[in-house]
């Protein structure tokens, strides 16, 4: 405890100074814990508000009986389509404006050459055009609203018009930092983005309307995960990384003023390609860690995952009880699986991708959000070899949905 203690006033401090699938059923009844507390609190040091609570509600009922949780849900998946690229996936975004997913690909034969941007029609299932970026794709964005793509690109970010699948415009951050995320608030047309230059750490913001790229605050970790940025368009930036210590950690910042809000931090690992932070919409985000596999909701506290499931990607997908982070991954069998995660009452929903047709010899990757579905989820699915090996990355992606029964 005295060791969780001291990192958690490390990474205060940091903050502060600038900072055809069956279904699974018959899963037993699982009932409410309390999170600890010192590992998730609000900037002033305080435990966790919404479990205490709960804490006290229980209390003045004059009742210690547990809370029961709902049970599971029951998930079925079921593969939708296997799309050829151009060459094995980086990244992706869809865009529910248009309805198209954006898919950052390799070069397929020149290992030094930029890789293109394939445009995915999501009735079609089909690559239907490719757009050309002038530098390698790391991450990607897209605004329903205004109908727009960002891609993350080194020092600078492409604007693409996504019903014509054009670049509008290059804008290079403001210092040359080298950017590890962007995420993009409809709500307010603004797009979010965190990067590094010379160990320095910088939260930046781009004006939608006028392609004009800031810095917001300066942030004092090192960005890490798949995504590393979220937003919720209720004013809040999520960002994922490691402190100095290499401990994991999420930090909330007022997206207007930049002020850090909250911080949680976590024993386990933060895994550049398989960790992710996903917004929930309601001010809160939920993250995935590794080493053990958990994930942490902000403000609610951490769901273990199993011991024997090594997960690879986190996403998110609301089945009928809210937003839920989605997680895949495979177990000790290499066989390809994934659980909903409901923060709320700490329980598991898995599913099985029972097609192992569709992943062949490798496992799941990277899991991205695709178009939602009645009580459901489409998800767009990256594979790896066993063990991951960039060059024997399929060039395609498998998109299943996830449907609760």
């Amino acid at each position: 405890m005295a060791g969780r203690a001291s990192v958690v006033a490390v990474a205060l401090a940091l903050a502060l100074s600038g900072c055809g699938g069956r279904p699974v059923v018959g899963l037993p009844k699982v009932t409410l814990e309390r999170p600890s507390e010192g590992a998730d609190g609000g900037l002033d040091g305080s435990s966790d508000g919404a479990a205490d609570g709960a804490a006290d509600a229980d209390a003045s009922d004059g009742g210690d009986a547990p809370v029961e949780a709902p049970p599971p849900l029951e998930l079925a998946a079921s593969l939708v389509a296997k799309i050829a690229l151009p060459g094995a996936p980086i990244t992706a975004a869809y865009n529910g404006g248009t309805q198209k997913t954006y898919v950052a690909c390799r070069a397929a034969a020149d290992a030094g050459a930029v890789g293109p941007i394939a445009v995915v029609d999501d009735a079609t299932n089909a690559v239907v055009k490719t757009i050309a970026p002038s530098a390698a794709v790391t991450a990607l964005t897209t605004d329903g609203a205004t109908k727009r793509v960002y891609a993350a690109e080194g020092d600078q970010v492409e604007v693409v018009d996504s019903t014509a699948d054009m670049i509008l415009a290059t804008v290079k951050t403001p210092d040359g930092a080298v950017l590890a995320g962007v995420a993009a608030d409809e709500a307010h047309d603004k797009i979010f983005a965190v990067g590094t230059k010379d160990f320095a750490t910088n939260l930046y913001v781009l004006d939608g309307a006028t392609n004009v790229m800031t810095v917001l605050r300066a942030v004092l970790l090192t960005p890490r995960g798949a995504p590393a940025i979220a937003v919720d368009g209720m004013n809040d930036v999520f960002v994922l990384g490691v402190d100095s210590n290499s401990s994991g950690l999420v930090v909330t910042f007022d997206e207007t003023s930049g002020t850090p809000t909250h911080i949680s931090t976590s024993d386990s690992m933060v895994s550049a390609s398989a960790s992710g932070v996903v917004s929930m919409g309601d001010g809160s985000a939920s993250i995935l860690f590794l080493g053990p596999g958990l994930v942490k909701r902000i403000s609610l506290g951490d769901t273990q995952l199993p011991t024997a499931f090594t997960p690879t990607g986190v996403a998110g997908g609301d089945f009928g009880r809210g937003p839920m982070p989605v997680v895949v991954g495979f177990d000790d069998h290499g066989g390809a699986s994934g659980y909903a995660v409901d923060t709320g009452a700490f329980t598991l929903s898995p599913f099985t991708l029972a097609f192992a047709s569709a992943f062949g010899l490798t496992v799941p990757a990277e899991v991205v959000t695709g178009a939602p579905r009645a009580n459901g989820v489409e998800l767009y699915v990256f594979e790896q070899a066993l063990p991951p090996s960039t060059s024997s990355a399929p060039a395609e992606a498998v998109k299943i949905a996830v449907t609760a029964q």
